[in-house]
């Protein structure tokens, strides 16, 4: 076997951060390139931290020091607002690098949260296993019943029959659902297609879950929903469930799954799967002259470079002073036309 290539080593770049650590009223948020945290998902987690301040999982925020000194957070807001709002946390850790640009900044920003490498759902439930998780046990135990092997891949290509990577998503409703109605539709999916992977499977349980008490309380039995659901294509389950959500919007993508399964299981009148067809007009001719064009003119100066003075190049990627740009001897600069 071949031995893996030595990478050479390029430049480093930057000075190398210091580990500090911060009041948090020194701590700024620029909101020119931070994401609001006003959203509903962002609310939880500052909740979740308000609630239960956990000292282990608080890594150290990314800061830049700006010349005058000032503070900006460029990783870490939400445990910045959570420490803030509980108001008996003083200081944080900080990784602190200097000598950063507003630019510098936003990029920094930007290569922070598009370098992450996201745990597939997979990786999440094998964690929640190995940290004694008891609700992780009580599903993985359920999942080996029913004939279900949780994948750390999110890879559904590769997936092969009884394979599936929503094992957090099933911890969550069996807390919601208990342990009967999500042992049904594990055990009804995977018997419905046993040599067959699935690879919507997330949906496909939450859909079986919503038929449970519609099995217990008529004359449907599991063998003849196992066998209807088992008739069709694991897929054209999504599909069918689309199609009766454009005939009536206020149905859930689950529940209209859940509808369709019941629906053929009970020998009913099978709706139509067909999704409607917009009738697109023949676009109008434009009848009117077009007008000449206007002559360019550049914007004023103030305008382009702002009350800071400074204006965006797209040469350089970066903001530019005034002075800058007019000294600047690249024959591509467009900044240099509105000194």
């Amino acid at each position: 076997m071949n031995a893996p290539r030595r990478i050479e080593p390029g430049p480093q770049v930057g000075n190398p951060p210091s580990l500090e650590q911060v009041p948090v009223t020194r701590l700024q948020v620029d909101p020119t390139y931070q994401r609001a945290t006003d959203s509903e998902a962002s609310r939880r987690i500052i909740a979740g931290m308000v609630k239960k301040w956990n000292w282990t999982l608080c890594q150290p925020l990314v800061v830049a020091r700006r010349t005058d000194g000032s503070l900006w957070v460029l990783d870490g807001q939400h445990r910045l607002a959570g420490a803030i709002e509980r108001g008996d946390i003083p200081y944080v850790p900080c990784v602190i690098s200097s000598s950063l640009d507003h630019a510098d900044e936003a990029r920094t920003f930007v290569e922070l949260n598009t370098r992450r490498q996201k745990l597939s759902q997979g990786q999440i439930f094998h964690g929640m296993l190995a940290a004694g998780d008891p609700d992780a046990k009580q599903v993985q135990q359920l999942l080996n019943d029913t004939g279900w092997r949780v994948m750390r891949n999110s890879n559904t290509a590769s997936y092969k029959p009884g394979d599936l990577e929503c094992a957090p998503m099933i911890v969550r409703m069996l807390a919601a659902r208990g342990e009967p109605a999500t042992r049904f539709a594990l055990t009804v999916l995977r018997a419905a297609w046993p040599d067959k992977a699935v690879r919507q499977s997330a949906t496909l349980i939450k859909a079986v879950v919503e038929l449970f008490d519609q099995v217990n309380d008529t004359s449907l039995t599991a063998a003849k929903l196992i066998a209807s659901i088992g008739s069709i294509l694991p897929e054209r389950w999504i599909s069918r469930g689309a199609a009766l959500q454009d005939h009536d919007r206020a149905l859930s993508a689950v529940t209209a799954i859940a509808r369709a399964m019941l629906s053929l299981a009970s020998g009913e009148a099978q709706p139509s799967f067909t999704r409607p067809v917009t009738a697109v007009s023949p676009p109008k001719l434009i009848t009117k002259p077009i007008p000449a064009a206007r002559p360019f003119t550049a914007p004023p100066p103030e305008r382009v470079f702002g009350a800071s003075g400074k204006g965006w190049c797209a040469q350089c990627e970066t903001l530019r002073s005034r002075e800058y740009a007019g000294a600047c001897t690249n024959r591509f600069c467009k900044l240099r036309g509105h000194v």
